[in-house]
């Protein structure tokens, strides 16, 4: 490779200590190259914040002068590129490439600077025109632009000529010539994004840190070390420290180290210390967890905020942790006006769109400083290290029944002889662990599988253009990440985790992708912490409550809400014949009290409807909700029904697995009196077994409303061949006028004698059974017609009788105030 150009790298540390030593690194250049350089200024995979680049020389072959900003303003990768296709061009057109750098239009930053080197025939040079003189006698010597007489050319004004000229091209003059644009098509070959980058032209990787044998042997060795016997030492924090001064400059710098960032997670033993950052961080963004990490952040928190908050302040001197924050701004802009009831574009009289100013918010971000506890003092702070769980086999119990309820599908223990402590079954959709294994082995690789099971699941019956299946390096490394950042979280044991496989994993993969997996890994862990630090609390204070108060009620009532509303006050029956079912996921706990051992559920009716405790901060107790009796160690689960209770042992079962967002929203939406949907991809088979029931069909009969109380769907109505899932119940419970509770309309099943004998008339051939039939028919329907009373008269009535009875409460159905 020759030398195009070169540029100085720089270790920001050093530069703060006070050496200025860098090293310069010729352009085009090999990973290698880069790697000595790096090495040479102290720069390695430990700490790739310290890179910057602090230089620009440009050299004989290719004179082109830019700001060193411009520099700055690329990645190493976009300034190998633009060397190598420096490289490749000729002599006559790296002047070209440096006169029209001079000329500017496109030097402004290295996406200009790479697509200028590809579009040089966009310009004219002449490379012995100096001056606005000589471009003159050019015009009228050389290429004759105007007939003189010669005579007349000793008192022309060649040089008020040139200017002239260039003026009008817009050219300049430069060292190498004078060159100006002569119009043909620029054209944009590279994008900016670093994925648009040749693979061959990609040389951005850190180098590993040389280690003596002895470090060596330590490194490894804590493989197999409890953390608790030798605490990891935090890394310090290395804020990353910023050369630009405009606020947009800043976010695209350090937008720059952040996809250096990327990189040297994969390229180094740095991938577990990231995993562990995420453990903490898991509720901040992927892009500030990576920049939390990569500079050494263990708990941060802003310059106010640890003064107000905890009387701790920023030690003197100390530089912070760089991240993104939120800074969106509005601007008006003008919109087409819509119409509320068609919701399309409003026209005027003459048939153009109306417009009107609306004030949007655009989104944007900014860099913002907080500091690291290490960086603060003052006021003692709580114990950061985590908290050990599973210490008795309570916890153990209790926490895995949470992960039972935050897995899409049930777990069981199995007799397992190929060596794997556990699997999960993509046919049979199921986790099974190995039996014997310890309590931590199961918990751990429970979290393995069900990681699988939220992110590897496909459905075998699709098409495999549809499976979007994932290679399985790829899905072992997701699962393990998320495991590891669960059980981090958690406190459990990882010291058996090892990642030494990511780099040769990541090796070859565009930014992006690695990033999309990286934004997997944090979105299935944070979703798992949740989930089981919701079930987990829940379980350890029921277990506390019964240890402390022995036998017990509970009263769980509807959350409030659209998605609960079809659920309220209705009699148990009613909501099996809709296909709705009692989801525990759809109460919320309202109350818990001591149980007395003659106290019965008729007792409890009447003091939560008669004299409500003090405490007690929900409504009356009416139909809709559930009593559950703890008692002598066993719970029951009571439905308050129109009529006394009905017991629900469905109350304590998991309702189907939780389907994903790419399986049921499809982006187009169902609008219904009762709420917007999404268009689900799954049938109604699947969404029955997933747990969803039947809510309502729209208007249109085109979709029916699926749902498990707290989230709802549109899935296409069957085709008329196939069963309605409604019919059975008008079947059951239809009325002479063919309709139940207004959401369909039948028509009858056999035509009319009248219909019959149109057809008949008009050539079509009928049926004589069917004739005689529907005659015999209207014949019985003949005279009064007496029609039975509706389901929900015959309810009342029910009610009403059984009102009378004095040894049964009937309860009302009451409305929540």
């Amino acid at each position: 490779m020759s030398e195009q150009f070169s540029i100085l790298l720089g270790n920001h540390s050093r530069l703060e200590a006070g050496q200025t030593d860098g090293a310069w690194l010729p352009m085009p250049a090999t990973t290698e190259q880069l790697h000595n350089a790096m090495r040479n200024i102290g720069v390695t995979a430990e700490n790739p914040q310290d890179l910057f680049v602090g230089g620009f020389a440009n050299t004989e072959q290719c004179p082109f002068d830019v700001p060193l900003s411009v520099i700055q303003s690329g990645s190493i990768d976009e300034l190998n590129y633009l060397g190598k296709l420096i490289e490749m061009q000729r002599d006559e057109d790296k002047a070209k490439f440096a006169a029209a750098v001079t000329l500017g239009e496109y030097a402004g930053n290295l996406k200009d600077l790479i697509n200028l080197a590809q579009n040089l025939d966009c310009y004219w040079i002449y490379p012995t025109v100096q001056n606005e003189e000589d471009y003159g006698y050019y015009l009228i010597d050389e290429l004759d632009e105007l007939e003189l007489p010669e005579e007349a050319k000793r008192y022309f004004m060649y040089e008020e000529y040139g200017r002239d000229a260039a003026i009008n091209d817009g050219g300049r003059f430069t060292e190498q010539g004078y060159i100006y644009n002569n119009k043909n098509t620029f054209s944009e070959w590279y994008n900016g994004r670093e994925s648009a980058i040749p693979k061959e032209y990609r040389i951005m990787s850190y180098p590993q840190p040389e280690r003596g044998e002895a470090e060596r042997t330590d490194f490894d060795a804590a493989a197999t070390m409890p953390p608790a016997a030798e605490p990891q030492q935090p890394r310090p924090v290395v804020p990353i420290v910023l050369t630009a001064e405009k606020p947009a400059d800043k976010v695209k710098e350090i937008t720059d180290r952040l996809e250096q960032g990327v990189q040297a997670i994969f390229d180094s033993d740095r991938y577990k210390e990231f995993l562990t950052a995420m453990s903490k961080f898991h509720d901040y963004s992927l892009n500030n967890t990576i920049l939390i990490a990569m500079q050494g952040g263990n708990l941060v928190m802003g310059f106010r905020q640890w003064e107000k908050e905890f009387d701790r302040h920023v030690k003197k001197g100390e530089k912070g942790i760089k991240i993104f924050a939120p800074a969106p701004y509005k601007v008006k802009k003008l919109v087409d006006k819509i119409d509320p009831e068609t919701r399309k574009p409003m026209l005027d009289r003459e048939g153009k769109v109306v417009k009107e100013e609306k004030e949007i918010t655009v989104p944007a971000f900014k860099v913002i400083t907080v500091f690291d506890i290490s960086q603060t003092e003052g006021k003692e702070f709580p114990d950061l290290s985590v908290k050990p769980l599973l210490a008795d086999v309570e916890q153990y119990e209790d926490f895995f029944a949470a992960l039972e309820k935050a897995s899409p599908v049930p777990i069981a223990f199995e007799q397992i002889t190929n060596g794997a402590n556990g699997y999960f079954s993509l046919t049979d959709k199921r986790i099974a662990i190995k039996e014997g294994v310890s309590e931590l082995q199961a918990v751990k690789t429970a979290i393995h599988e069900i990681a699988h099971a939220k992110l590897h699941d496909v459905d075998l019956n699709a098409p495999p253009e549809q499976q979007n299946r994932v290679d399985r390096h790829t899905c072992e490394v997701e699962a393990e990440s998320v495991a590891y950042t669960v059980c981090q979280h958690f406190g459990l044991d990882t010291s058996d985790y090892s990642f030494g496989y990511v780099a040769g994993w990541s090796s070859g993969k565009e930014m992006t992708e690695l990033k999309a997996s990286l934004e997997t890994i944090q979105t299935t862990a944070k979703e798992l912490i949740t989930e089981i630090e919701g079930h987990f609390t829940e379980l350890q204070q029921q277990r506390q409550a019964e240890q402390e108060q022995g036998d017990t009620f509970s009263i769980y009532q509807l959350k409030r809400g659209d998605e609960t509303r079809d659920l309220r006050f209705e009699p148990y029956d009613r909501l099996q014949a809709a296909g709705l079912t009692i989801d525990r996921a759809n109460y919320e706990l309202i109350y818990t009290a001591p149980l007395a051992p003659d106290t019965s559920l008729e007792d409890i009716y009447t003091r939560f409807n008669i004299d409500h405790p003090a405490d007690f901060k929900g409504h009356s107790l009416s139909v809709s909700d559930i009593v559950v009796l703890h008692r002598d160690g066993r719970d029951a689960a009571h439905y308050v029904d129109s009529i006394g209770y009905r017991e629900v042992p469905e109350f304590f079962k998991e309702q189907g697995r939780q389907l994903t967002p790419d399986e049921l929203e499809t982006g187009e939406t169902v609008k219904t009196p009762r709420g917007t949907f999404y268009v689900t991809t799954m049938s109604r088979e699947q969404m029955e077994a997933a747990g969803y029931g039947l809510h309502h069909q729209s208007e249109d009969g085109k979709y029916l409303i699926m749902g498990n109380g707290t989230r709802a769907f549109a899935i296409p109505a069957e085709q008329p061949e196939k069963v309605n899932p409604l019919k059975h119940i008008e079947d059951t419970v239809e009325q002479n006028d063919n309709a139940f509770d207004g959401l369909i309309n039948n028509t009858p099943q056999t035509p009319t004698a009248g219909e019959l004998e149109q057809k008949a008339k008009a050539g079509e051939p009928i049926s004589l059974a069917d004739y005689a039939a529907a005659i015999k028919a209207e014949k019985e329907r003949g005279g009064a017609k007496q029609e039975k009373p509706s389901i929900r008269a015959q309810l009342r009535a029910e009610k009403e009788r059984a009102a009378q009875k004095k040894t049964v409460k009937a309860k009302n159905h009451e409305l929540e105030v």
